[in-house]
């Protein structure tokens, strides 16, 4: 009996240690599609592994084109492109027009009053208990998930701190410090807007929008005070002030972004008021001539030179103020019906290229005709690149299955709520999703041991639950039938009504054949 109690202890004890370890490794390799059935060691070790050897970086090419792979020159070439980047401020830039601001709303007084209410401790561990939790660790090693499951030990320090913080507008330099964590691609990556957001631009727009003083010097206590360290082949490497920028993962930066690029909405919106300016044909009666998405923009107007140089001059103005420059890799003009020499003016006064359609908006072709196949070849492509980076060899059946679902089938998730999928698109993606179920390869020879249809069953029925991609496509865009049918407040659905159904009954309405 006494050595049977202890075999019981000691494998209590080892199943809580398994536990333990499979916990560390879960999070080390980043895996977070793991289900009952593929919960062991060999998968998190082989995608540790491989995440460790395509994560490092052996050698750099600097700006100046030399190349070197001796890790102190490495840490110092990286150091210095950063500094620029991020401790550099804007030289000669322009102020914010208070003018242009006017054209929408601003904050209004209840609205002030808002955001000055007094903070509480519950909104404070509201806010910590939001953070996802297995996400990147600060400089101390933490994640937001120790924080979390120690909340009844901590959560009065932290919550103290906190308030600190807004009631008195002082910070730490050390709570403000960020890990900016590199990574090799194949691509060098083009900079992005957020780094190079002016702070001054981003608080005379505060101040423009009209926003409480008392607000607005808490919210750049936290932007202006960040000491960023490079984080890259598992080590940190130095310390430097930012002097602009927003921080990618803050909560707060999407928010402030968007409120920066509004000045360019409201620009636009000016321009659109002038007596010279053509709105493309499409667009004039909404008087249209942009949308944007954080810093994805689309500009468009009647081709006529005087319209096209009004938005580049607008643009340009935008780029003075906020630091913030369209991309030349990205940015690009589409004309159409136009005559060469007007063409070439236009593109000599913005020095951008001239591209053919279709071009993709958002991740999405747009197309001026009824999207095909070619154009959606991109979805299949995504599957098998990442396909080819999975550790297949480690995982069963139910694991592929999981996967299946959980990711492949999320892929084209987003193109199926926007576009009717072409059905050359749908059995591709089908294609794919059968021969990484049954064979874990991207391509398969001959059918599966089971019907694809019999596959896409409900478990209940003795399927496994995928989903019928056709079936899931049209009924993703079922909403936008009852949207068009009730005439909601939306741009898009206003743009469908101005320009095709024109007043007729949407139920008894027939779309031309090409219309997208």
């Amino acid at each position: 009996m006494y050595l049977k109690a202890i075999e019981i202890d000691v494998r209590i004890k080892y199943g809580q240690l398994l536990k333990g370890l499979n916990s560390f490794l879960h999070q080390k390799s980043k895996v977070s599609w793991i289900k009952n059935g593929d919960d062991n060691t060999a998968i998190f070790h082989a995608s540790t592994k491989e995440r460790r050897r395509s994560n490092s970086i052996l050698s750099i090419e600097d700006q100046q084109g030399v190349r070197t792979d001796k890790a102190d020159e490495i840490s110092a070439a990286f150091l210095s492109f950063y500094q620029h980047l991020l401790g550099s401020k804007m030289e000669g830039r322009k102020k914010v027009n208070r003018g242009v601001m006017m054209l929408r709303p601003l904050v209004n007084k209840e609205q002030a009053d808002l955001l000055l209410k007094e903070f509480s401790k519950d909104e404070v561990k509201k806010a910590i208990f939001a953070i996802l939790g297995i996400k990147a660790p600060g400089p101390d090693g933490y994640t937001s998930c120790f924080f979390q499951d120690n909340w009844d030990l901590i959560g009065e320090d932290i919550s103290e701190a906190v308030l600190s913080l807004l009631h008195t507008g002082q910070i730490l330099k050390e709570i403000n410090t960020t890990v900016l964590t590199l990574i090799p691609k194949c691509k060098c990556p083009n900079t992005k807007a957020y780094d190079t957001l002016d702070w001054d631009y981003l608080e005379e727009i505060l101040y423009a929008f009209q926003f409480p003083e008392k607000f607005i010097k808490l919210i750049m206590i936290c932007v202006r005070t960040p000491r960023f360290s490079l984080m890259f082949n598992g080590s940190s490497h130095g310390y430097f002030e930012g002097k602009r920028g927003l921080r990618q993962g803050d909560p707060m930066s999407p928010l402030l972004f968007v409120l920066g690029m509004e000045y360019l909405s409201r620009i636009m919106l000016k321009i659109g008021a002038k007596q010279e300016f053509k709105f493309h044909d499409r667009c004039a009666e909404l008087k249209l001539n942009h949308l944007m998405f954080a810093d994805d923009v689309i500009l468009f107007c009647h081709g006529n030179y005087k319209s096209i140089y009004y938005m580049l001059q607008g643009l340009k103005l935008f780029s003075c103020s906020s630091g913030l420059q369209p991309n030349p890799n990205k940015f690009a003009i589409y004309c159409c019906g136009m005559e060469d020499s007007e063409m070439q003016r236009i593109l000599d006064c913005s020095g951008f290229s001239k591209k053919e359609v279709p071009f993709k908006y958002l991740g999405i072709p747009i197309c001026v005709k009824r999207i095909s196949g070619k154009e959606c070849m991109v979805l299949a492509d995504k599957m098998t690149a990442r396909i080819k980076i999975w550790s297949t060899r480690n995982l069963s059946l139910p694991g592929r299955a999981v996967l299946v679902n959980s990711v492949l089938m999320s892929i084209h998730s987003y193109w199926s709520q926007v576009i009717v999928l072409p059905k050359r698109t749908i059995r591709d993606i089908e294609a794919i999703c059968r021969a990484y179920l049954w064979k874990g390869n991207q391509v398969s020879q001959g059918p599966g041991p089971i019907a694809w249809d019999h596959v896409c069953q409900p478990k209940a029925a003795g399927g496994i639950g995928l989903k019928r991609i056709a079936e899931w496509n049209i009924a993703a865009m079922t909403k936008y039938v009852w949207a068009i049918a009730n005439k909601e407040d939306n741009l898009w659905i206003k743009w469908i009504h101005c320009v095709y159904i024109k007043g007729e009954d949407w139920w008894t309405y027939q779309a031309p054949p090409q219309a997208s």
